[in-house]
């Protein structure tokens, strides 16, 4: 009997941050601004498949909203193929993506070669706390 072995990518190291598109022109710069500054909310786009062509991640500080004290946090923005943007602070996304990026490969390798479809999903915790998942579509 034989015993199949899955194989995975070495985990991507998404510590200091992630750009899954290189910045060589002025375009792919702008094509990273325009992402960042442009990005509409994940959680207003529940249930909606989305396309995703790359990803970005960045270390940021946010205020809880709860506590009132600045937190770090992890700032992931999905890029579709018809180049909208879509962010989310969720360590759960983060997560998801780091995972997609090891099973999958980075956008354009592997099994990423095309965009993959994405949904965002709502779920609740046992304490009642909702948070945002990622599932494909």
């Amino acid at each position: 009997m034989a015993t199949e072995v899955a194989t995975v990518n070495k985990p991507v190291d998404i510590a200091n941050g992630y750009i899954s598109f290189e910045t060589k022109t002025a375009d792919d710069a702008a094509k990273l601004y325009n992402a960042v500054s442009g990005a509409e909310s994940l959680k207003e786009h529940v249930n909606v498949p989305l396309k995703v062509k790359d990803v970005i991640i960045q270390n940021i500080q946010s205020l809880n909203d709860d506590t009132g004290v600045v937190e770090d946090r992890i700032l992931t923005t999905l890029i579709t193929e018809d180049g909208k943007a879509y962010a989310s602070n969720s360590n759960t996304v983060a997560s998801d993506i780091r995972n997609l990026l090891t099973f999958m490969g980075e956008p354009g390798t592997r099994h990423w070669v095309k965009p993959i479809t994405l949904v965002a999903k709502s779920v609740k915790s046992t304490s009642e706390r909702s948070f945002l998942t990622l599932t494909l579509g």
